[in-house]
């Protein structure tokens, strides 16, 4: 066990035919599904500004272990029938297991700028300490910018196969990821742009360059919520 809590990264495309099915069994089905298993903190779901991938969502967990515990296991063994129909549509999917190494600052930020590298080796604690006291912090004291995480793949990871992945086709991994949130799609995007900041988040996982992708917020959901609304109504 890991005091550090779990994450569940996820990068993906969706058929353009099938978008706006997506959206709603997102919104209406999927969403309220995951947070519902115990030990999820809250999902965040984030859309493309710049990037390879449409889509950006993350789930924190109390600990990485809740991302394969019986209940989570059961659900990704058991999709509904509108799971199965939207899982055909998923492309391009990028999902991993982290643990949150890493994190500076306070307020939740509307966008995020990620860092993504895909690697065979993790980073070590040196580097992710040298990360931390180094270009993190420097890019808190950077204008609009509110928040800094380092999520490192955990050594364990939900089964490569599951009735989902039989649908939407097997996933990619990353070995690391930097996300920094911003209060302006403005400073993101600075960020995102300058290439002294790259080479320093680089050195992370030294001959890896990250790939880089700036997101705006879409919604959350914690469990909060949902008994807050079913309350009610």
């Amino acid at each position: 066990m890991t005091n550090h809590p779990g994450i569940l990264a996820l990068w993906n495309d969706c058929a353009p035919d099938g978008e706006a099915e997506y959206e709603r069994w997102y919104m209406a089905q999927h969403l309220p599904e995951r947070i519902g298993v115990p030990g999820f903190r809250f999902g965040r779901r984030y859309r493309r500004i710049e990037g390879d991938r449409k889509y950006f969502s993350f789930y924190e967990t109390d600990t990485p272990d809740v991302l394969w515990s019986e209940r989570y296991l059961e659900r990704l063994a058991n999709p509904t029938d509108w799971t199965q129909r939207v899982m055909l549509d998923f492309q391009n999917t990028i999902r991993t297991v982290c643990r949150k190494a890493v994190s500076i600052g306070g307020a939740l930020g509307g966008h995020a700028v990620t860092f993504r590298f895909m690697d065979d080796e993790v980073p070590s604690v040196a580097c992710a300490a040298d990360l931390e006291g180094g270009i993190l912090a420097e890019i808190l004291e950077r204008d609009g910018i509110c928040h800094a995480h380092l999520w490192i793949a955990a050594a364990e990871q939900t089964p490569a196969k599951t009735a989902e992945t039989d649908l939407r086709g097997e996933d990619e991994l990353v070995s690391s990821a930097v996300i920094v949130e911003t209060t302006s799609v403005e400073a993101a995007l600075a960020l995102a742009h300058d290439v002294a900041v790259i080479e320093r988040v680089a050195a992370l996982q030294p001959g890896c360059a990250p790939t880089v992708g700036v997101y705006a917020l879409m919604c959350i959901l914690s469990p909060d919520m949902i008994q807050s609304g079913a309350a009610g109504g």
